[in-house]
């Protein structure tokens, strides 16, 4: 099983993304999939067709990053399920890499 951490800091990149993740899956439909958002995306985060693309990819983690979040005057709980916060997005991408995941940004 691949284990894969995709990061994403810009909101532009957000559709590239989704096709990348889409793709992934149909090549690889076990894979262990990660995407940390932070920098500017976090913002995109609550756009209805992201919460819609998240909820319906439920075998991906979305790892929102805390400190994004705060920087762009966002809470904590603005977040929904199934995405989760994590304290800070660089210090998780660097745990999952050496966990053992590869990482790539669109």
């Amino acid at each position: 099983m691949l284990k894969v951490v995709f990061h994403i800091d810009e909101m532009q990149v957000w559709p590239r993304l989704m096709s990348n993740l889409d793709n992934f899956l149909e090549q690889k439909p076990d894979s262990d999939l990660k995407v940390i958002v932070n920098g500017d995306a976090v913002t995109k985060v609550l756009d209805s067709v992201i919460q819609t693309f998240i909820e319906t990819h439920s075998t991906i983690d979305f790892l929102i990053c805390h400190n994004a979040l705060h920087s762009h005057q966002m809470i904590d709980s603005q977040i929904s399920k199934p995405a989760k916060v994590v304290p800070a997005g660089v210090v998780t991408i660097a745990e999952l890499e050496a966990d053992g995941y590869s990482y790539i940004k669109p």
